[in-house]
């Protein structure tokens, strides 16, 4: 069971840090969920588009008011 007890634990960790990822994005000023759904067609999921560099989201084509916006939620914590 001790097993089964971690599995749920990295569940529910990976849950509740993919839900902040999509609460800051929703949160984010002139992005709507559009742009995020296009952001995910380039993107495996939206941590990875946070996480990514300024260079990955110029190289995926995300224009630089998105980039700068991203830029300052990071920056912003």
């Amino acid at each position: 069971t001790q097993k089964k007890h971690t599995n749920t634990f990295e569940f529910l960790f990976k849950e509740s840090t993919m839900l902040r990822y999509w609460l800051a994005a929703l949160h984010l000023p002139q992005i709507g969920p559009r742009t995020i759904l296009r952001w995910l067609e380039r993107f495996p999921d939206i941590e990875a588009v946070f996480k990514a560099s300024q260079s990955e989201l110029q190289q995926a084509g995300l224009p630089a008011k998105h980039i700068a916006a991203l830029a300052g939620q990071i920056g912003g914590g």
